[in-house]
């Protein structure tokens, strides 16, 4: 394909006098050079409304379409077709200035960001249609040669949807469930650490904590944040190879021997190369009052210590030596029926008191309803199924193998959006102190 193309003088009637040529066929591609209004042009290919340029010695990509509010019409034609559809459509739009149109796009534009924040604050999938909206009407005012930096300069804010924030919104809503697999435990005492990360591992928030805070940190050989770091990247690899994860290096950070489930995470309060996790995790202790407790008892617990707004919520239950059939009264008294004020239940930690072992359920991003099984000594639960169905499930499998709820681990996406938006911005102005950068 190679035809001589051109922008049309009567576009100067809607106020286009010149349209931009890209380095690549999208809206946020940097402008390579400008097309003027009667200033012809080859083209040699096509991606949907997206032309390939040749003007001189610019080569580009430029979008052929007219802004919205004018139809489906095409700014940029070939030569040979004539100009009379433009004519049409100045015609159809001469009772209607320039003035008008950008007044119209203003209030369009004031409405999509106010619709925009409010979702980005409640951490809402639907914030990326927003910001898919309100970047086409940024289209809009462009094509019209009002460009992005000339709107903000002229209304004294930022207008454009946050990339980043709408890129942590998505991975926070995520619905589909990370791959997982299940750890080796070959001295019988490690249960408590492998159900702690399993916990982790199934949590959007920490998962979401992991890629954009610890990640990119550089730890120090032999302290928690590096075994943190190993063990991720070998979970990682363990579960799309199907092979069990190594527990050593969370062993020789975390202590070795037993160990209680809920206390593996006080580690991020403890280690010094932690701390900067720390404001992420709010440590809750229920003490045992002689019945089941409920959701609603430990909301109330929550908002006695103000820890509402905290995006990982760590549950710390300490109970006498109960019955089986009491293990399944209370796992049922803590069915995830309502989230927790924002929060909701991402992970129960179990404690097999005859055996003195942990395992642990983890809720389903794919299926909310079902719960995973992690069991990282299966011969001690014989038969248990890895996923159970429904947490009438769940309560029944706490009776029959005798796992009495020990940490529960609610996650909060919206409390925790803030606090990453802060938290990366400091660790870009500060790099070199990343790995003592604090969420608060």
């Amino acid at each position: 394909m190679e035809e001589v193309w051109y922008l049309p003088p009567e576009l100067e009637l809607e106020g286009i006098d010149s349209w931009n040529i890209r380095q690549e066929p999208r809206r946020d591609s940097p402008v390579l050079g400008v097309i003027h209004s009667n200033e012809h042009f080859r083209v040699t290919d096509r991606q949907g409304d997206w032309i390939r340029v040749q003007l001189q010695d610019v080569s580009g990509w430029s979008h052929c379409k007219m802004p919205s509010f004018y139809g489906d019409l095409e700014a940029l034609r070939p030569v040979s077709t004539g100009s009379a559809p433009f004519r049409t459509a100045a015609l159809r739009r001469s009772r209607e200035s320039k003035e008008q149109t950008l007044q119209k796009l203003l209030k369009t534009l004031h409405a999509q960001r106010e619709k925009y924040e409010a979702l980005q604050r409640s951490a809402s999938p639907e914030v990326v249609r927003a910001a898919m909206e309100l970047q086409r009407t940024l289209d809009n005012f462009e094509m019209l040669g009002i460009s992005l930096d000339q709107l903000q300069a002229e209304l004294g804010k930022d207008l454009g949807p946050d990339e980043e924030s709408v890129r942590l919104v998505v991975e926070l809503n995520r619905t589909a469930s990370y791959s997982h697999s299940d750890f080796v435990n070959p001295q019988a005492e490690s249960c408590w650490l492998s159900t702690f990360f399993q916990s982790l591992w199934h949590s959007r928030v920490f998962h979401t904590a992991f890629e954009n805070l610890v990640k990119p940190v550089t730890a120090k050989d032999g302290t928690p944040l590096k075994a943190l770091q190993k063990t991720w990247r070998m979970y990682e690899q363990a579960s799309t190879s199907k092979t069990l994860v190594p527990v050593g290096e969370l062993v020789a950070a975390w202590g070795e021997g037993y160990g209680d489930c809920s206390e593996a995470f006080g580690k991020f309060h403890q280690a010094s190369d932690l701390q900067f996790l720390s404001d992420l995790f709010a440590f809750v202790p229920v003490p045992w009052t002689g019945s089941a407790t409920s959701t609603g008892q430990l909301h109330e617990l929550v908002e006695q210590l103000g820890v509402q707004s905290c995006p990982l919520l760590v549950f710390d239950l300490t109970f006498p030596e109960l019955e089986r059939s009491s293990m399944q009264t209370l796992a049922w008294a803590l069915r995830p029926d309502t989230d927790l004020g924002g929060a909701r239940l991402v992970a129960m930690g179990c404690y097999m008191e005859d055996i003195r072992h942990y395992v642990v359920f983890c809720r389903s991003l794919s299926n909310p309803a079902e719960w995973l099984f992690f069991n990282d000594l299966p011969s001690l639960a014989a038969g248990a199924p890895g996923r159970f169905a429904q947490w009438l499930d769940v309560s029944r499998a706490c009776g029959r193998y005798g796992a009495c709820p020990r940490m529960l681990l609610f996650e909060n996406a919206q409390a925790s959006l803030s606090l990453f938006q802060k938290a990366k911005q400091q660790s870009e102005e500060v790099p070199h102190r990343g790995n003592e950068c604090k969420i608060s």
